[in-house]
């Protein structure tokens, strides 16, 4: 098999997750552990669905090792088996959880320095490190892994650095090709793409090598071709997507170069062009490059002072970002960094608030840099009818003159703490129905409104997002604006209970340019007292039409319609509900989920709430609803398949993609759920008229944790197929149109459009040669699918940094 064969799927970024079990759901959405204040975190570690194992001094003494759910509450199946003096490494072996550290014991038992568990907490019978410290554990890439230290055997023999595995009969053997390692006492471990190990100790008096920091080859010997001269502890080792390696520890000088705590080096061991002194002392504890680029770099940086910068972000593109802070811990040390599925770190340590925000040792950072905190708001009303999110925010619309006792205006942007963003509220004179973000950081807005504070604002606004500022806009309505859609071409359709549009006779739907001029080509006709409430651009370029109509040119059409992009009639979708239509969503695969106040539709029962095929015939999807539930208003679809449903009657429930109640769903609501959307990061904004939703006091607005929240997306690169592969997972929110992919060849100074996604089972693929030793910085941004009433929108932006090395195809592997 040639090398471009194993390469048919080169960069696997994320994966499908495993079952979790059922839990229910909080509306306490911030990631917030609830720690000792004492309780330092040592080391974190990704069990790859959502939860994390968390080792730390949770009682401020004695060591031991839990895991939390996705949510951040404990996962409460999983034992704390496993308790010791320190516990300083963790890793996923084969399925099993190897635990390094000292003086670890387990049921009263002494056990070393190394514990092995399996996935349900259960403590495998042997343990071949009786004395001493295990500081660094590294999967081989053949179900052992490389234990490195210092402690003895069983034998009573003193090692450092040890390759090992579980035998089938459950007893540790030692592999045949053992390391060949001289130094002091390993500290660091990290296997490279091609086989060989980097080992980092502590320090080189009296050591048997010339660095602190040295390569072994694949067969264990050492390498004297490596270059790195270093002579202090090395804490930590990572290798970036380039091949680089980042060094992280306790040292002064790199290959005869100041250089103070961390490092970037070539793979051969010499300095990276990349390479940066950082402004910090001693030490950096941990390094981690971001699935965008980013390095991240930890520690406690030779500073007592508490708000001292110890966690600081290295971006990508050395010009267009200086060194910086990502989060301010007011304690003393940041120990550990953990990277998530969907982009936002776990940082550990010994602190009491990240940003000023209560994060006891353990918070959470999310992807757009703001730190993980509870979003509640307080107003003067509770009623919200609208959303959309952006990176930095997110923009609310209602009924409402006050938010957290300040005077505001019907429309406001918060962050996602839910503070005001400044000068981001517009004095509406009636409520905003509709949200529509734009390219270019515009935000269009539509609405009952015919006035921002003195000036007319005929019911479309535009906004500048990052402002927060009016932009001009030519163009208004005679009239209610319900909803607004984009197409994939950039056209904006406009949908509500005018009869003109910027002075042109439009009934009830009209179609701007992407410039927002009238489409003067796009003129449907429809009966006099039409309003169009909802409207879904499907992926074959066809427009779903909701509402209340009875006719749509001649031909007779009850609340709901689809055309296409010319505006013709597709004769054959007459699915008629008898009753209105306030909510369309269309899955990528082109069905139709529609909700409203209809009892009947496509001449069966369907209460409120029901799926159509792409051609408008009946789906077999049929939920229950409330006794008390009159309207369906909302949708949303994740990843998974399973739909989030949201009306009057207290309704807000998750259902399998089959209709039948999701058993992990309990939710206590009364109240009206008009608007759901999910976050990327799989948390669900619910927005409507209520003042409490899981016994927990929310007005109008609420995010919800789901327990089993794990909103990954998987990245491919096929280099056989030239193609790039996307999509997401789980609890992610799926995406409505067509995702937008593109690539930067400059860290993200300027991006090119690659080709048109195209579906291909779960995932979307788009053409790309990867040129090779270039950092190719790959872009994707879609919709989520979701429909609450109106049109807001949330938007997901993700960037991962791919590599294609040329030493992988040498040595005739082509």
């Amino acid at each position: 098999m040639s090398i471009r064969s194993l390469l048919a799927v080169l960069f696997l970024i994320l994966c499908m997750p495993g079952p979790q079990r059922a839990a229910a759901q909080s509306a306490r959405d911030g990631w917030a552990p609830v720690l000792d204040a004492s309780a330092e975190v040592q080391a974190l570690l990704d069990a790859g669905d959502g939860r994390v194992y968390v080792a730390a001094r949770f009682d401020g003494t004695t060591s031991a090792l839990r895991r939390f759910n996705p949510d951040g509450s404990p996962d409460t199946s999983f034992p704390e088996a496993v308790r010791g003096a320190d516990i300083h490494a963790l890793a996923v072996v084969d399925g099993r959880v190897w635990v390094g550290g000292f003086d670890l014991f387990t049921g009263g038992s002494s056990r070393g320095a190394l514990v092995v568990l399996d996935a349900q907490g259960a403590v495998l019978p042997a343990f071949p490190a009786r004395f001493g410290r295990v500081h660094a554990i590294e999967p081989d890439g053949s179900g052992g892994a490389f234990v490195g230290g210092e402690f003895s055997l069983i034998d009573n023999s003193l090692v450092r650095l040890i390759r090992t595995f579980v035998a089938e009969d459950g007893d540790f053997s030692l592999h045949p090709d053992q390391p060949q390692y001289q130094g002091r006492t390993v500290l660091a471990l990290k296997r490279v793409r091609d086989g060989g190990l980097i080992v980092g100790s502590d320090g080189l008096a009296g050591s048997g090598t010339p660095s602190s920091l040295v390569r072994l080859h694949p067969s264990g010997s050492p390498d004297p071709g490596f270059k790195a001269r270093i002579t202090q502890e090395i804490l930590d080792i990572e290798q970036a997507r380039n091949g680089d390696l980042l060094v992280a520890g306790n040292f002064f000088s790199v290959n005869g170069e100041n250089q103070t705590s961390y490092t970037r080096l070539r793979a051969d061991g010499s300095l990276s062009p990349d390479n940066l002194s950082l402004p910090i002392g001693c030490c950096a504890s941990r390094v981690i490059e971001r699935r965008n680029g980013e390095v991240l770099v930890a520690g406690n940086f030779l500073s007592q002072v508490a708000g001292t910068d110890r966690l600081l972000r290295i971006p990508l593109l050395r010009s267009n970002g200086a060194v910086g802070p990502l989060a301010r811990p007011d304690g003393q040390n940041v120990r550990e960094l953990l990277e998530l599925a969907d982009g936002s770190v776990l940082v550990g340590g010994r602190f009491s608030t990240l940003d000023g925000v209560e994060q006891r040792n353990l918070g959470r950072v999310r992807a757009d840099g703001t730190v993980d905190a509870e979003f509640r708001i307080q107003t003067d009303t509770g009623v919200f009818t609208t959303l959309a999110s952006f990176e930095d925010g997110v923009w609310l619309g209602g009924d409402f003159t006050q938010l957290n006792g300040v005077a505001v205006g019907r429309l406001v942007k918060l962050d996602h703490r839910g503070r005001r963003a400044p000068a981001s509220s517009h004095a509406l004179n009636r409520v905003p129905l509709a949200l529509l973000p734009l390219d270019n950081d515009r935000l269009l807005v539509g609405g009952d409104f015919t006035q921002v504070g003195a000036q007319v604002a005929s019911h479309l606004l535009l906004i500048e997002n990052s402002s927060g500022g009016r932009l001009p806009l030519s163009i208004g309505a005679d009239n209610t604006v319900h909803a607004l859609a984009r197409q994939a071409d950039g056209k904006i359709l406009i949908g509500g209970a005018f009869a003109s549009i910027g002075g042109v006779a439009r009934r009830a739907i009209a179609r701007l340019n992407a410039d927002l001029s009238l489409d003067t080509g796009f003129n449907l006709l429809m009966d006099s007292t039409a309003v169009v409430r909802a409207i879904a651009v499907s992926p074959d370029g066809g427009i779903v039409l909701g509402g209340s109509f009875g006719a749509l040119g001649i031909e007779s059409r009850q609340n709901l319609a689809k055309v296409r992009a010319d505006g013709s009639i597709q004769a054959l979708f007459t699915p008629n509900p008898n009753g209105r239509v306030d909510s369309l969503l269309i899955a990528p695969n082109g069905e139709v989920y529609v909700g409203g106040t209809f009892t009947s539709i496509g001449g069966q029962a369907r209460s409120r709430v029901a799926r159509l095929e792409a051609d408008g015939s009946l789906g077999s999807f049929a939920p229950t609803v409330n006794a008390g539930t009159t309207r369906v208003s909302a949708v949303a679809l994740q990843a998974d398949g399973r739909v989030l449903l949201g009306g009057n009657g207290g309704l807000l429930k998750r259902v399998e993609a089959g209709g039948a109640n999701d058993p992990g769903w309990s939710l206590s609501f009364t109240g009206s759920a008009d608007g759901l959307s999910l976050g990327s990061d799989g948390r669900l904004w619910v927005i409507g008229s209520f003042a409490s939703i899981a016994g927990e006091p929310r007005q109008g607005i609420a995010r919800i944790a789901p327990p089993d929240r794990h909103a990954s997306q998987a990245f491919a690169y096929s280099d056989v197929l030239r193609r790039l592969f996307w999509g997401v997972r789980s609890t992610a929110p799926e995406v409505a149109g067509l995702p937008r992919a593109s690539l930067s060849l400059d860290r993200g100074q300027s991006f090119t459009p690659l080709p048109a996604m195209v579906r291909q089972s779960s995932l979307w693929r788009s053409t790309l040669m990867l040129p090779l030793d270039t950092e190719v910085l790959v872009r994707i941004e879609a919709e989520h699918a979701a429909a609450p009433a109106g049109s807001g929108l949330g938007q997901l932006h993700s960037e991962l940094l791919l590599f294609q090395s040329s030493a992988l195809f040498g040595s005739g592997f082509e």
